[in-house]
């Protein structure tokens, strides 16, 4: 895998580039640059504890919103399309 212009192999349980893929289709992205964004935030940690981070709190996050707007709003596909921006954003921007 390519990560900000360098090759590099990346070891992750199965769950983990499970969840990873599952965030990248969500926004329309690479996988490739889904980590390459986690890269360049992660600081001194190493990539893949970044990356088990990421995923975990994305998708926590993407609950507690969930649960916040309400089950019933939650469903109706746009308002669910906005949640997973939103989430999306502030894992990677507050992360």
């Amino acid at each position: 895998m390519k990560i900000n212009g360098r090759r590099t192999s990346v070891r992750l349980e199965r769950g983990f580039w499970d969840a990873l893929d599952d965030m990248a289709r969500r926004r329309g992205l690479d996988i490739a640059i889904l980590v390459s964004e986690v890269d360049q935030v992660r600081g001194d940690r190493p990539l893949v504890r970044a990356l088990r981070v990421a995923s975990v709190s994305y998708f926590r996050e993407f609950l507690n919103r969930a649960t916040d707007v309400g089950a019933a709003r939650a469903v109706q596909s746009e308002e669910w399309a906005d949640l997973l921006e939103e989430t999306t954003q502030t894992v990677f921007v507050g992360g």
